[in-house]
């Protein structure tokens, strides 16, 4: 397979995002360092790459094939002609240009120096096959992702509609009566994180040098609160880890499935739910709430946690100066609604079937971008030989 070295300038073309004020409405979207940033009426790119120039993201890697404004935080690259656009994004993306970056307050790339990066190019139908191959396994992300959120969806309807509406199987029958939250059906109760959970696992303030250790190349990941948004676990690759002693010593009452992450605070309270059983060493600003299932189902705990009116009464308990958080001692007084036996019941299982769907798609991404990312640099280098390959990449010649 034949590559040839050029700087990356005659690969691509440079230009300047220009500035606007994000967070606005319109039919495009407006790209900044980390993404998207809002909508505009106004365009001024398509088919593109963006390229974060600044910041905590400078480097960053984003692909819009519709019409888009880039913000002054980014940098718009244009492949050119005999240089196919997403081999060009994969290419970008393969280059980790935030190596490149200089500045000493803060991060920065800028075009004199990108542009003179040097790079191996393969011939445009090879480069057609490289990001299809990569593609593929975007594309299957992507749907799965798409399946998540509609699964996300339906457990927070069926939440909102049977315990914060009361639109339960045989509401109309049932007489309402008042409550330190108001009106809950008659047969429901009030009652604190501490009256319904049987554990909160908090080991914050350990450290492998305080148990006369430190961590370890491999093992057993431990989690913090930078590894929790969003009802998912991010970021594992920049995890640490600890070996099994070390686990031992640190984790006296270790996670069980149907255990609850919450941050404590950086941020305060984003949730993961281990639907399935995960061994972790829980770290630095989480807890671990363990429900009482004799009270409370997990999926029925894990979903009122998540609901706007409890992440709000967990919010007004924050303190701190310069990071607000949440002490043990105050969660415990949150107050929730918990149902009667009968109706969890009946929803559990709806939800957890939810909850293990949306683990399973999870996972599988995971999996699928283990792979991407095991194959982008061997693709892009040329050491995996993809010219003479019948690859359906879906281009029209």
């Amino acid at each position: 397979m034949s590559f040839h070295k050029v700087f990356l300038e005659e690969v691509v073309s440079f230009y300047s995002g220009k500035s606007i004020k994000p967070g606005g409405k319109g039919i495009y979207p407006v790209y900044g360092s980390n993404g998207i940033i809002g909508w505009d009426n106004n365009y001024k790119y398509k088919n593109s790459v963006i390229i974060g120039r600044v910041g905590a993201y400078c480097g960053s890697i984003e692909y819009c094939k519709e019409f888009f404004w880039a913000s002054d935080n980014t940098i718009v690259a244009e492949a050119k002609e005999n240089f196919y656009v997403k081999y060009v994004y994969y290419l970008l993306k393969d280059l980790n240009l935030n190596n490149y970056a200089g500045g000493s307050a803060q991060p920065l790339l800028t075009q004199t120096v990108i542009k003179k990066i040097s790079i191996p190019v393969p011939s445009l139908p090879t480069q057609q096959k490289i990001a299809g191959i990569l593609s593929a396994y975007d594309d299957l992300i992507e749907n799965n992702t798409r399946r998540i959120e509609i699964l996300e969806e339906m457990a927070r309807i069926l939440y909102r509609e049977w315990f914060v509406k009361f639109r339960f199987p045989g509401h109309e029958a049932v007489q309402f009566v008042e409550s330190e939250l108001g009106l809950i059906p008659e047969g429901w109760e009030v009652k604190t994180i501490n009256d319904i959970t049987l554990e909160i696992i908090d080991y914050r303030g350990k450290t492998p040098k305080k148990l006369g250790s430190d961590w370890s190349e491999s093992g057993i990941l431990a989690i913090s609160a930078k590894n929790v948004k969003q009802g998912k676990l991010i970021n594992l690759h920049q995890s640490k880890y600890v070996d099994e002693a070390l686990y031992k010593k640190w984790m006296k009452s270790e996670l069980l499935k149907g255990d609850i992450l919450m941050t404590s605070e950086a941020p305060l309270g984003e949730l993961y739910y281990l639907v399935n059983y995960q061994k972790f060493c829980l770290s630095q600003r989480i807890y671990s709430i363990r429900a009482n299932p004799n009270i409370i189902h997990p999926s029925i705990l894990y979903s009122n946690l998540s609901s706007p009116q409890t992440q709000s009464e967990i919010i007004s308990r924050q303190s701190g100066t310069t990071v607000y958080g949440i002490r043990q001692t105050e969660l415990r007084r949150v107050p929730l609604i918990i149902p009667t036996k009968e109706i969890q019941k009946i929803a559990a299982p709806m939800l957890e079937n939810f909850f293990r769907k949306i683990d399973n798609l999870d996972q599988k991404n995971i999996n699928l971008r283990k792979t991407r990312d095991l194959l982008l640099p061997r693709l892009i280098s040329g050491e995996i030989d993809v010219e003479n390959l019948a690859i359906n990449t879906g281009i029209q010649p």
